[in-house]
């Protein structure tokens, strides 16, 4: 989802062949590319809402833990883009752990701190700034 307040602090956008290049991102040197986009608004889309949400990771959940929950829990801390947990693709269970969106870095870093190591739901929670994903 593209926010016109947050797109507006990106300074350069450089769009080739369905191939997005971002340059200089709060006067840091980075280059990302977002390929397999449906099209150019998808690329776009898809590269604002990685750089502007932090992705935050939640270990450690209860099996039982309800995606509501979760946002519930977060939202004490400030707005949630987007909560998932993440389940098996057989069994459809919990794997215990997800991720959750929130648009501002302030309120996220609020919620990580007071909130790992926290008990939830009779777990103690692991949280923390979610890590790219590596592709291989």
């Amino acid at each position: 989802m593209c926010r016109e307040k947050q797109a507006a602090s990106i300074p350069v956008l450089l769009l080739f062949s369905m191939k997005l290049t971002f340059l200089s991102l709060q006067n840091q040197q980075k280059c990302i590319t977002v390929e397999k986009a449906a099209s150019a608004d998808a690329a776009v889309n898809l590269f604002l809402r990685g750089l502007v949400y932090m992705n935050i990771y939640v270990g450690n959940l209860n099996y039982t833990t309800q995606e509501k929950e979760l946002e519930d829990l977060f939202r004490q801390y400030g707005e949630v883009a987007s909560v998932r947990i993440i389940s098996d693709r057989d069994t459809q269970r919990s794997k215990g752990f997800g991720f959750v969106e929130m648009p501002d870095e302030a309120s996220a870093q609020a919620a990580i701190i007071s909130l790992n190591g926290e008990d939830f739901m009779g777990r103690p929670l692991k949280v923390n700034q979610a890590r790219e994903r590596r592709r291989e």
